[in-house]
């Protein structure tokens, strides 16, 4: 009777003494199983808590890249027709990334695999437009969360002619366009007409939230409505420079919407993607601190509720992104994360935006495979 007395006792002690093991799924991220003392992940995660995007070499070709002409991100989801369609935030009039509060538009793009290339089709919102994101309600409605008021009246930038900004202009005003709200565009078709309606605005209180941007929607099999934001403490207060990410709720995806009056973390992070899965609810953020590309581009937090959330300590992914031909490139920004997932709701594909060096602001739309 000692040997087993024993074994459990140096099992106990090596979960005391091991900041690795777990006590519940929490300690798992809610990617995993905790099974004596060890996180079982799945598949998509890795890592000794789940903590790591499980990502595989990439493809070669991009998700979305076209000849003199920059686009920063998308989010992508399978049609009935069986293709995929991607709506993505492209630079209008080749222009480069800097130009985005003027000239970004958000374009339909469609591939017939999940992985692209996306070949271009409509401009569904015309500048300034910016950081959509799809999703099919429960009564079939198709949504386009994004920012900017998409009225063309945001003075876009002409003279550009390669894909970038040219320097004289990086410092151009920017056009007082949305005033740091969002909108959807609403579809009963991936292809259109959309119809737009205005949802979030912060309220001009003097605290947080100070905008409503960034906007990642859930919605329940009943209607109800999360919508996941960024707000820039920057907005109205000399001195300080925070974006926090906060939670609006609805009885429907119209509004009105109930705003937070505290951010769901004290992290900086932006460009939230908003998931649930079943063992909780998710998000992954761009990390705006530590602001190491290279370590911390990709920041994860999760829920039991959507009440009570936790920060992981890891990064999820970093810029460093391996490919198929054995490259491997180390972007100077990765940003806006979404998911794509497969008909099982697993996550299939990571997409990001990329741009590849600071010298210029040329960038494209990237996606990589996620193990299943």
């Amino acid at each position: 009777m000692k040997q087993p007395i024993l074994a459990i006792v140096l099992l106990i002690l090596f979960q005391i003494f091991d900041s690795n093991a777990c006590r519940t799924n929490l300690d798992c991220e809610l990617n995993g199983e905790c099974v004596t003392g060890s996180c079982l992940c799945e598949p998509a995660w890795t890592g000794p808590t789940c903590a790591i995007l499980n990502l595989l070499p990439s493809t070669n070709t991009p998700a979305y890249r076209q000849d003199r002409t920059s686009s920063w991100g998308g989010s992508a989801i399978k049609g009935p027709d069986g293709k995929y369609h991607l709506f993505l935030a492209e630079m209008s009039f080749h222009c480069g990334l800097n130009s985005w509060q003027r000239n970004s538009v958000i374009r339909h793009a469609t591939s017939p695999v999940p992985q692209g290339p996306y070949e271009p089709a409509e401009i569904i919102e015309t500048y300034f437009a910016h950081n959509p994101t799809i999703i099919r309600a429960p009564d079939g409605t198709y949504l386009v969360y994004h920012i900017g008021c998409g009225d063309g009246r945001s003075n876009p930038i002409t003279t550009c002619t390669n894909g970038t900004t040219p320097n004289s202009l990086k410092v151009s005003p920017l056009a007082e366009c949305g005033g740091g709200s969002s909108s959807v565009l609403a579809s009963k078709s991936l292809d259109g007409p959309w119809v737009k309606y205005d949802v979030l605005a912060p309220v001009n209180s003097g605290r947080f939230p100070f905008s409503t941007d960034n906007p990642s929607p859930y919605i329940f099999p009943d209607g109800r409505t999360l919508v996941m934001f960024r707000s820039w403490y920057g907005h109205g207060v000399p001195g300080v420079n925070q974006t926090l990410i906060g939670i609006a709720s609805a009885d429907s995806w119209k509004g009105p919407y109930t705003l937070p009056t505290e951010p769901i973390i004290p992290n900086n992070n932006e460009d939230p993607f908003f998931w649930r899965s079943e063992k909780g609810y998710h998000a992954l953020f761009h990390g705006m601190y530590p602001y190491d590309q290279s370590k911390y581009a990709g920041r994860h937090a999760y829920s039991p509720d959507a009440v009570t959330w936790y920060f992981s300590p890891e990064s999820a992914y970093t810029s460093v992104i391996h490919y198929q031909d054995g490259r491997t490139i180390t972007f100077a920004r990765r940003e806006r994360p979404h998911l794509l997932f497969n008909d099982l709701g697993q996550p299939q594909f990571l997409l990001t935006g990329v741009q590849e060096t600071w010298s210029h602001d040329y960038t494209y739309t990237h996606i990589q495979p996620i193990k299943v």
